[in-house]
């Protein structure tokens, strides 16, 4: 089981359940191609996005280990955290401390707002589908560093769990994810939507 192929069949199916209820999507990908993580985040802002979600897959030395995280961009605070920060940015440009440095002040203008998605995100998802809960943290993702918007990246499950990988390779879990992380951000979108009108009153 290819992380890149689980990530992008649940992108795919995703994009199906938000377009169902009136999200307009823009995919990085909607093919097999190879995309720089910075490449995804210049995607996003080109189209004047809203959010920007990456999904992903884990992987540890251990085979026990399994659940779902959700990530916000923010320095690492744990060792758990950095060790999954190295995996991710691996293999691609990482920004320098000074570029890195300059992005987060960006992403700084909308940490609280990530924060909260990542929190409906994990819960949603966590309680849809009965998983582990890893919890939300924060690392420095270069996927996220550059995005002009609350941003997550979300570990969707161990594809070193022999059971989670078989999970994670079927098309019926994919749509489960899918459908999840949709009602997520449709919880997220009210929210938004609440609060705005909250501020106008």
């Amino acid at each position: 089981v290819l992380e890149k192929d689980v990530n992008l069949q649940v992108a795919l199916k995703l994009a199906e359940e938000l377009r169902r209820h009136d999200f307009e999507v823009v995919l990085t990908r909607d093919q097999d191609v190879h995309l720089s993580l910075a490449e995804r985040a210049e995607i996003a802002n080109a189209a004047g996005g809203d959010l920007f979600i990456s999904l992903h897959c884990n992987g540890w030395f251990n085979e026990g280990a399994r659940g779902v995280e959700t990530y916000f961009l923010s320095p690492a605070k744990s060792d758990w955290s950095k060790s999954v920060e190295a995996v991710e940015n691996s293999g691609h440009d990482e920004p320098d401390d000074v570029e890195f440095i300059v992005w987060d002040l960006v992403q700084n203008s909308f940490i609280s707002a990530s924060s909260d998605l990542a929190e409906v995100v994990q819960s949603e998802v966590t309680q849809d589908l009965r998983q582990a809960d890893r919890g939300v943290r924060q690392a420095g993702f270069r996927v996220l560093v550059g995005a002009w918007m609350p941003a997550v990246l979300v570990e969707m499950g161990f594809l070193t769990h022999p059971e989670e990988a078989r999970q994670l390779s079927r098309d019926s879990y994919q749509r489960q994810l899918a459908r999840a992380i949709a009602d997520a951000l449709e919880v997220y979108r009210d929210r938004v939507a609440l609060h705005a009108a909250m501020e106008q009153e």
